[in-house]
């Protein structure tokens, strides 16, 4: 079976495309942020909707590697790169089309929930499980390290400073773990409730 090697989950870059009150299918980049542009057709809804794809799972698989190796100075000058190459390319393909006057709908919580549970494959699960304990764990030594409890203080004391980071990292890759366990904890158990493989793999 074919491994999906997919970083988001389905329907992720849904929300960057609406349609207007004559139907169209109108592009917003950045979401709320700016006018929409109108699209000539589906091949140019797919174009647009691989880049958006292509952009976040290279961003998440570059932080994977560069912030263990470099740490997060390195990883946020990746970013502003990749973030710089996917404005240039998205300029190639939107110039030319003509703004349009339709206003950005924002989804509700309801909306964003719908297209945040469409399955993620049991790969993508235990890669994001895999990284954000690996970087739960730096910042939980980050924070023991800040508040010397892991080694003993100097001779000369260092001036005490807020460990804003390793709290923030300890934040989110925390909620980021526990999420991915609990949805690799339910295809597990669905997947044991039919008998049968889902087809993730």
């Amino acid at each position: 079976m074919a491994i999906q090697f997919e970083f988001l989950p389905a329907g992720y870059v849904d929300q960057h495309f609406q349609k207007d009150e004559a139907g169209r299918i109108v592009f917003f980049p950045w979401l709320a942020w700016g006018r929409g542009r109108m699209l000539p057709d589906q091949s140019s809804e797919s174009d647009l909707k691989r880049l958006l794809k292509f952009h976040s799972s290279i961003g998440i698989l570059g932080a994977i590697i560069v912030y263990p190796l470099l740490g997060v100075l390195w990883m946020l000058f990746a970013m502003i790169l990749s973030t710089l190459w996917y404005h240039l390319r998205l300029r190639a393909l939107i110039s030319g089309l003509p703004f349009s006057e339709a206003k950005f709908k924002r989804l509700s919580f309801r909306e964003k929930l719908s297209w945040y549970n469409k399955p993620f494959s049991k790969f993508t699960l235990w890669l994001v499980l895999v990284f954000s304990m690996f970087s739960l764990s730096a910042g939980v030594f980050g924070l023991l390290d800040s508040l010397d409890v892991i080694a003993p203080p100097p001779m000369s004391p260092r001036t005490k400073e807020t460990p804003i980071i390793p709290i923030l990292l300890i934040l989110f890759f925390g909620a980021t773990a526990t999420l991915s366990a609990h949805r690799l904890a339910r295809k597990y158990w669905l997947q044991a409730r039919t008998q049968g493989d889902d087809g993730d793999w």
